[in-house]
């Protein structure tokens, strides 16, 4: 039965009408998980703005340039007219209070999760 399992053939059913609602099924999940997908895309947007937004500008510009554009540490530098060492030192600090705001934001949720229960 496992290797059954395992086997792609054997999940799919033989009849017509079978075959049909297992295909029919088969797309409702893949509609549901696209959904699902999307969703957790958009929230996770709107959690990263509402983080950036926490930002001090300069920072913002620094992490927005090399991590969603993509952009050398050089480059960046030599866009804002910045060293090379500022830019990194920039980056690192924008991602360290990121990650503390995470937190927060995390154990705040959490709290009020519990406080609901």
């Amino acid at each position: 039965m496992r290797a059954q399992r395992r086997r792609i053939e054997y999940q799919i059913p033989r009849e017509a009408e079978q075959e049909n609602d297992w295909l029919e099924v088969q797309m409702l999940e893949v509609a549901r998980e696209r959904h699902a997908s999307a969703e957790r895309q958009r929230d996770a947007a709107e959690v990263s703005e509402t983080l950036m937004a926490r930002l001090d500008p300069e920072d913002r510009l620094v992490l927005v340039l090399i991590d969603r554009d993509g952009f050398s540490v050089k480059e960046v530098s030599e866009m804002t007219g910045w060293g090379q060492s500022k830019v990194k030192v920039r980056a690192f600090r924008a991602r360290r209070a990121l990650r503390a705001a995470m937190k927060r934001m995390l154990l705040s949720a959490k709290r009020k999760q519990g406080g609901k229960k």
